[in-house]
């Protein structure tokens, strides 16, 4: 349920809450990105497990950087979590606070990732069959489709943005910070996500615009 606005020095931002983020144990660092960091956490309340992901205003060098950040993620989480569809990711809460600067979204933990889950086969020398590897193109392709349907577009698919689910065989997408939600008559002319990853036209896009800003 959605409850009240939020008024602080970032701007009004909307609150979400299952679960009662002060019930909430951090147990282990999963990962940390540009902006934020990704914890393994522990409900008191109703003992289960959750991935804690928390942006802090400190790693933005404006208040209005870290506003637009949270309030994009914030945005698209909620879009997913008001389709109700659980094959996609799961959201359980999203809290501000204002005066210590940090936004947490709690989220489904699964097992890992799908970068984790490649890591520890090829550890042990477990090769993709190709039936499994078709069933993750699948997967993607229908996670993909759902999302687009609901307007939003990913823009940062790569294995360690995918969740295997406890179910083995179960994956979904996470992490929507750079996703970009749709809104009728409306147009992105910004290029989002991991180079790497990137489709080689917006990569290539990419290098030619971070060129001319060298240039000039």
């Amino acid at each position: 349920k959605k409850g009240d606005n939020l008024d602080g020095s970032f701007g009004k931002v909307q609150k979400y809450h299952v679960v009662r983020f002060s019930a909430v144990i951090k147990l282990e660092n999963l990962g940390k990105g540009a902006f934020g960091e990704v914890f393994r956490v522990f409900d008191k309340d109703e003992r289960n497990f959750y991935a804690l992901k928390e942006i802090k205003r400190q790693n933005f060098e404006k208040a209005v950087q870290f506003q637009n950040t949270i309030w994009t993620e914030m945005r698209n989480l909620l879009k997913v979590h008001d389709s109700h569809d659980t094959s996609l990711l799961n959201i359980f809460g999203i809290n501000v606070k204002s005066e210590t600067g940090v936004c947490s979204f709690l989220m489904e933990l699964g097992s890992g990732t799908l970068h984790e889950y490649n890591q520890f086969r090829l550890q042990n020398s477990i090769a993709w069959k190709e039936e499994e590897l078709l069933s993750i193109l699948y997967q993607l392709v229908v996670q993909l489709d759902k999302l687009n349907n609901l307007g939003i577009f990913h823009r940062d698919v790569k294995p360690e943005n995918i969740i295997v689910t406890n179910n083995q065989n179960k994956l979904k997408l996470s992490d929507l910070g750079c996703a970009w939600l749709a809104e009728e008559g409306t147009k992105s002319f910004n290029i989002a996500g991991t180079p790497y990853f990137m489709a080689p036209e917006l990569a290539q896009a990419l290098v030619s615009k971070q060129r001319r800003v060298e240039y000039n």
